[in-house]
């Protein structure tokens, strides 16, 4: 694992510092979207912004911080490049496609599961660096970050799972997995929440879905 990431931890921090500082203060403006996509996804018709919203920034996240920032360091960075712009466009394309269907949540668990996750992805990670007196230029947030983007992904789809679709949920998994790893490997702990968090909320859902799905056969 340690050949796959030519990079040592100062040198990320230093490159997601950088990333943040050229933005700022537009990650305001994204926690604010980000939060108001929870009501959003919950009425009707406007469901539609919250997942266009999902496909710009991972489009976003493909070419200003994988293509753009992290391929200063990591060659790799632009296929995950290329992974996040397909992202995108699936979500953009799947949301036309359904642009039409809207049913509530049926179970609390799953609203729940939802918000926290998207709250999760939108807060989390600046109140933990803060708590620890870390700088705040470190933090990461969807939209201008892939993980947290993946978790404010998997949060959206909890909202509206009648618009579920399984296979949107591979890249999203993927790089929790690639993620969570990364930061094992550079030793970056507080980094590991959001992906085992993302991973353990898509696996249950997947699990979820088949046991419904095998009840309906039966």
């Amino acid at each position: 694992m340690d050949r796959l990431i030519p990079y040592s931890t100062d040198v990320y921090n230093a490159i997601i510092s950088d990333h943040n500082l050229s933005l700022w203060p537009l990650q305001v403006f994204v926690v604010v979207l980000c939060l108001s996509v929870i009501g959003l996804a919950r009425r009707g018709g406007a469901n539609n912004v919250a997942f266009m919203i999902l496909a710009v920034f991972w489009i976003w996240c493909g070419v200003h911080f994988h293509i753009t920032t992290y391929a200063t360091i990591n060659r790799a960075a632009h296929y995950f490049g290329y992974a996040f712009i397909i992202q995108g466009v699936a979500i953009a394309l799947w949301t036309f496609w359904t642009r039409g269907q809207f049913v509530k949540p049926q179970h609390r668990v799953w609203v729940w599961a939802g918000i926290g996750l998207i709250i999760s992805a939108a807060v989390l990670h600046p109140l933990l660096l803060t708590a620890m007196n870390a700088p705040i230029t470190y933090a990461e947030i969807p939209g201008v970050m892939p993980m947290p983007t993946a978790a404010l992904t998997l949060g959206v789809l909890f909202l509206m799972p009648q618009r579920f679709a399984l296979w949107l949920l591979v890249i999203p998994v993927t790089w929790s997995l690639w993620d969570g790893m990364s930061a094992w490997t550079l030793g970056q702990n507080l980094s590991l929440i959001l992906p085992c968090i993302v991973v353990i909320a898509a696996f249950c859902w997947i699990m979820k879905t088949l046991s419904n799905h095998g009840s309906s056969v039966r």
